[in-house]
């Protein structure tokens, strides 16, 4: 055998094997976030309608029906008289109780000032009220009840309410009645306790001008403005002075600075804005 003969080889034919071939796939890897995330969306629903049907079923439950209604008030006739308002009101369902409704339909009482409205679980709800203080008298078409904040609280008599002071004005509070009854209120507010329970009236005819009154009777004095309770310490430390000198008086104007009128009674009943028969300094 020749050489070259010796290292020929038989040529090889490609055979495809019987059948389709088959082809691979090139297969996508799932993120590791994603099992935990579709668990985590599955358990807030399963959650979520957990919760929806635990609230449907207590909000429909006759057992938490609000059957107590506690109200706790110092004032006995404004306790009565929110009690008797409580049992016209539909209650229903403890959850389903709007307390800030409650608390706003409560607070429109006149006498009401302050409600703090809470539930008990599982059927009770207590009610606190804060009252109004009658503060003073207040000369309209009508004599009203008034607190220190000027809320009308009702129309009534100066008989039923004889330890309070009145306030009054020649029209009738027509006009300017905010500003009249706050500086009437700033007034009675700077009193000692006992100026305050001796003041009668207090005479707001005359823009920006107050004209005190006490039970006690005449004089009538004049404030102006401001500085009430020291004008009215001076009149105490000065009265029997005053009176020792001119007798009975009429009235003592305080208005000025460092000037002090005084009119007599026997002067008879002359304007007491106009010009005085004494003067004292």
């Amino acid at each position: 055998m020749s050489r070259p003969q010796h290292f020929a080889l038989a040529p090889v034919h490609y055979q495809r094997g019987e059948g389709r071939a088959r082809v691979k796939k090139t297969r996508r890897k799932i993120s590791p976030l994603v099992k935990p995330l579709v668990l985590a969306l599955g358990s807030t629903v399963l959650a979520f309608f957990a919760t929806h049907g635990v609230y449907r079923f207590l909000t429909s439950w006759k057992n938490l029906e609000v059957k107590t209604i506690q109200v706790s008030c110092s004032a006995g006739p404004v306790k009565a008289e929110i009690e008797r308002m409580t049992r016209e009101m539909h209650w229903g369902n403890i959850f389903r109780l709007r307390l800030n409704q409650i608390q706003t339909r409560i607070e429109s009482c006149a006498w009401v000032k302050e409600a703090r409205v809470r539930k008990i679980v599982p059927d009770s709800v207590k009610i606190e009220i804060v009252p109004r203080t009658p503060f003073a008298l207040l000369q309209k078409d009508a004599w009203v009840l008034i607190d220190e904040e000027g809320r009308e609280l009702e129309t009534t008599t100066p008989e039923k309410y004889p330890a309070l002071p009145s306030i009054i004005s020649r029209d009738r509070f027509l006009a300017g009645i905010q500003e009249k009854v706050g500086l009437a209120r700033e007034c009675l507010k700077s009193l000692p306790a006992a100026d305050f329970a001796a003041v009668e009236t207090l005479d707001l005819s005359d823009p920006g001008e107050i004209v005190l009154t006490f039970r006690s009777g005449p004089p009538r004095l004049i404030l102006g403005d401001a500085l009430f309770s020291q004008k009215i310490a001076l009149y105490r430390e000065s009265q029997d002075r005053w009176e020792a000198l001119f007798g009975p008086l009429e009235y003592v104007d305080l208005r000025f600075e460092n000037r002090i009128y005084v009119k007599p009674a026997e002067a008879g009943g002359a304007d007491p804005l106009s010009k005085p028969d004494k003067e004292e300094r």
